[in-house]
């Protein structure tokens, strides 16, 4: 029994993001579902009308009010994705974007990722070396990324928050008029924007939100 432990303590960790620094799955046709499961979280994505749900082996499902072909993602798996107003981005198994169906005219720039995050009419994603970079149209400084390194991203309606690295504190930048995009300065272990407020997880296991108190 003493051997087992040993061994299983030894053994890589699952249910690790690429975000959260867990490597992408190889691409092409070797990128099985062996390969993708040890490093993808199961989550489940809301904007608008519809909702999308990304499984441990990387595929994505798509219901609620159809829109121009959202419910056909084109490829058959993926590391993560967000979700925009009517488009849906997603990051490949070779961590590259890709934006669908572009009813928003939102086009991913090339280059490589570990994490993304979409607003209304933008999408932000982390490029493997922590920087921000953001695509689209905001009215309120939504695609201005930030300078600095970051280990996490959230997006919705026309505000993102992140959390810098090493410390873990938020910045957030874009639509302020409910104070969604004016964080406490704390460190916290994730964060996740919303239409009018957002919200972070402390390091304790505590909540914190900011913005429209409801």
């Amino acid at each position: 029994r003493l051997i087992a432990l040993f061994l299983l303590l030894l053994s890589p960790a699952c249910g690790r993001t690429v975000a959260d620094g867990g490597e992408p799955a190889a691409s092409g046709s070797d990128a099985g579902d062996a390969a993708l499961s040890p490093s993808h979280v199961p989550s489940i994505h809301a904007a608008g009308f519809r909702s999308c749900s990304l499984d441990a082996k990387g595929a994505v499902a798509c219901w609620g009010e159809q829109t121009n072909g959202i419910f056909k993602p084109p490829d058959p798996t993926y590391l993560d994705l967000a979700m925009s107003g009517l488009d849906v981005c997603a990051l490949r198994v070779d961590s590259t974007l890709r934006c669908w169906p572009g009813d928003e005219g939102i086009t991913p720039p090339g280059g490589t990722f570990r994490q993304v995050a979409a607003a209304s009419w933008s999408a932000c994603a982390l490029d493997l070396g922590g920087h921000v970079l953001c695509w689209g149209k905001s009215n309120y400084g939504g695609t201005k990324a930030p300078p600095g390194v970051f280990k996490a991203i959230s997006g919705r309606s026309e505000h993102y928050c992140a959390l810098r690295e090493p410390d873990g504190h938020p910045l957030c930048w874009g639509l302020n008029k409910w104070g969604q995009a004016s964080p406490p300065d704390e460190e916290l272990a994730s964060v996740s924007a919303g239409n009018a407020l957002s919200c972070g997880l402390r390091t304790t296991g505590t909540a914190v939100c900011w913005g429209l108190a409801l």
